[in-house]
């Protein structure tokens, strides 16, 4: 699942660290059995995508897994030719 929070913190870094870079970024997503209530089982795995995704070397809190990855952010402009 995709956590507001990442798409948040994302646009902050593209604005302010990543800019016009295009080089792949490490990022942690976790991956676990449950539901946001921890008390509830899941009987389906899910990786979860968060604003702390982006703190690579943090460990996940509970029963979560870390699922690392990259980012890999594009920056594009779309020409029409007329």
């Amino acid at each position: 699942s995709l956590d507001p929070g990442y798409w948040q913190e994302l646009g902050r870094r593209k604005l302010e660290d990543y800019q016009l870079r295009e080089d792949p970024v490490p990022i942690r997503s976790s991956y676990g059995n449950y539901r946001r209530n921890i008390t509830v089982l899941s009987t389906r795995p899910f990786l979860s995508l968060d604003y702390t995704a982006f703190d690579v070397g943090s460990e996940p809190t509970g029963l979560d897994f870390p699922f690392p990855g990259l980012l890999q952010n594009m920056n594009s402009i779309l020409l029409q030719e007329h």
